[in-house]
């Protein structure tokens, strides 16, 4: 079924969303329904993406739960705060982190 499903996705480019890049990170899909009719569904600032704030901090408390067996809380918040860093940060400062993580 899953390869079914990859068969019938079809990428396009459009030059509507290229034009409001890297302002906007944002995509289009269109479904086709079985008796069908076309559904359509626009997303200007996706999941992941730098304009949406709430995403990043439902990453971080997921990072926060998955490693709350093996890293104290202000352990957790050191890598948090290193990754939410990568674009400004030295990686040798990041690791240097989850060294004193360890």
């Amino acid at each position: 079924m899953l390869a079914r499903l990859a068969n019938a996705i079809e990428i396009v480019r459009d030059s509507e969303l290229d034009a409001l890049y890297p302002a906007s990170f944002c995509g289009w899909v269109e479904l086709m329904s079985k008796n069908g009719e076309p559904l359509h569904a626009y997303q200007a600032n996706p999941s992941g993406s730098a304009e949406n704030p709430a995403r990043m901090a439902a990453i971080r408390d997921k990072f926060r739960a998955l490693t709350a067996d093996v890293l104290a809380p202000a352990q957790a918040e050191v890598l948090i705060d290193a990754f939410g860093k990568l674009t400004t940060t030295p990686v040798r400062h990041i690791l240097a982190a989850a060294e004193s993580v360890a």
